[in-house]
């Protein structure tokens, strides 16, 4: 299916109102860790865009704050902001494996069963597109099963790089696209409303006081989990939302 006949068929983004406090995980000497609600951009094209987790962020702190990395706007999850223009630069490079090790759920269509390394290169294609090019950049993607049926499949996924869409375009080129997927696929997915991808957890090495942030499932993953017959372990929901080598500050 082409680009166009895809976008006559693409939803529009569901964007809801949310209480910003309420999806702070963690806040540490200028660093906001952010559980990233869905359809909401982290970032506008300015800092008076008001369509973005950024300016929501601003408003509640009153200061100015900067996204240290983007999520899709249908990708739920771990988010990183400043209020420290200068911090950028470091907090980018610690995001980076192996100084961090950022961790996603999934839902994807097919059985995985057993874990699977997939390092096809990324670029862009001639329609302008991401996807598995011969030409593109070196990217690593590690996949865990956790649980399976035989139409659908609950996978932890562990980057080792940072491409752009990098956990969508591999799972397409395996031939197991995210459920709620509407372009990397053969044809868009329709059980969902967006994309099923939420940035789980972060864990960071010895170098910092945060050991790791957890941002707790949101329930439309959980309610299309449910639909399609995964279970989602209890193990997952007992993780603690943040993981301090310090007293963490709600906010601040």
């Amino acid at each position: 299916m082409d680009r166009d006949a895809r976008v006559a068929l693409k939803p529009p983004l569901a964007r809801q109102p949310f209480a910003i406090e309420e999806h702070i995980i963690a806040a540490h000497q200028g660093i906001y860790f952010m559980n990233k609600p869905t359809g909401w951009p982290t970032s506008g094209r300015t800092l008076d865009d008001e369509a973005c987790v950024q300016f929501q962020l601003m408003q509640y702190t009153r200061k100015k704050i900067w996204a240290v990395h983007q999520l899709d706007a249908d990708t739920s999850g771990v988010n990183v902001f400043t209020h420290r223009k200068s911090s950028v630069p470091y907090w980018q490079k610690r995001l980076h494996f192996p100084s961090a090790q950022k961790e996603y759920l999934a839902l994807v269509h097919g059985r995985i069963d057993q874990p699977l390394t997939i390092t096809a290169p990324i670029g862009r294609k001639a329609d302008g597109s991401w996807g598995v090019t011969a030409n593109g950049k070196s990217a690593r993607t590690q996949i865990i099963p956790v649980h399976a049926n035989d139409e659908f499949s609950l996978l932890r996924i562990q980057l080792r790089t940072g491409r752009t869409h990098q956990i969508r375009v591999h799972l397409e080129h395996v031939g197991h696209s995210l459920v709620g997927e509407f372009w990397y696929n053969h044809a868009p997915c329709l059980l969902a409303d967006r994309h099923m991808l939420h940035a789980w957890r972060t864990t960071f090495d010895d170098r910092d006081d945060i050991a790791g942030v957890v941002a707790p499932l949101p329930e439309d993953l959980r309610a299309c989990a449910q639909k399609i017959g995964i279970t989602i372990p209890d193990i997952i929901d007992r993780e603690s939302p943040f993981q301090p080598r310090f007293r963490l500050r709600k906010q601040g």
